[in-house]
């Protein structure tokens, strides 16, 4: 078996600079990668083992345990990328690991925010928070659903890349991403802060939704004009 070095030049991607959550996250992924290599584990396996832990976090959230709940979630991420650099590693590719890594995502994504508003009213009675999941929740699947267009008079609807977004607009988007919510997430439920956490992501996530739904459908109505 290739040393951790060797494999990180085998199985992660190249070619782009990534945000430092990300490098967070795939500094340790690497590890569960070999071990996972070593057990002769599949890809399709090891995205269904990530979609498990974010059931199992969703279960802790309704709880109200969300610390654990959050672990259980950085655990989904983590597989998340691991799944991606066993395939690399032994050049898989299907439309079956292609169709379950981006539906798990599509599916925890409302699971991450609904039961982490439940939990919140388990706790306190507030219904308010209910309400603030299930809009977290939505806007997260219209912002992770709806690309950025990047010139479409030249027929390129593909989604932006680093070089192609400004310095605000690329932070603003990092902000969105799970490799960076769950890490914050960790934190304010050591700090207690949660219900803090709901209520700024709520908002932020309904702007950052509407907002890429409004500059896509402008540019499309530019070009067919």
């Amino acid at each position: 078996m290739e040393s951790i070095k060797e494999l990180r030049k085998l199985c992660q991607e190249k070619g782009y600079r990534e945000h430092d959550s990300i490098r967070f996250h795939r500094f340790f992924s690497i590890y569960v990668t070999r071990i996972f290599l070593m057990l002769g584990l599949g890809p399709n396996f090891i995205s269904f083992l990530s979609f498990l832990m974010g059931i199992i976090g969703g279960f802790f959230y309704f709880k109200s345990l969300f610390f654990w709940g959050s672990i259980f979630f950085f655990l989904f991420y983590l597989l998340d990328n691991v799944d991606g650099e066993v395939a690399r590693y032994r050049k898989l590719s299907s439309r079956l690991g292609y169709w379950l890594d981006t539906s798990i995502g599509h599916l925890l994504y409302p699971v991450f925010f609904f039961t982490l508003g439940l939990g919140i009213f388990n706790q306190t009675g507030e219904v308010s928070y209910i309400v603030l999941g299930a809009v977290a929740s939505i806007s997260k699947l219209v912002e992770r659903s709806v690309p950025q267009i990047k010139n479409i008079e030249k027929g390129d609807v593909g989604i932006l890349k680093r070089n192609d977004i400004s310095s605000l607009k690329m932070w603003v988007s990092y902000f969105a991403k799970y490799s960076v919510i769950t890490i914050i997430v960790i934190m304010v439920s050591l700090l207690g802060q949660v219900k803090l956490f709901l209520w700024f992501y709520t908002p932020f996530l309904l702007f950052l939704a509407l907002g890429k739904v409004i500059l896509t459908g402008w540019r499309i109505y530019r070009y067919n004009r």
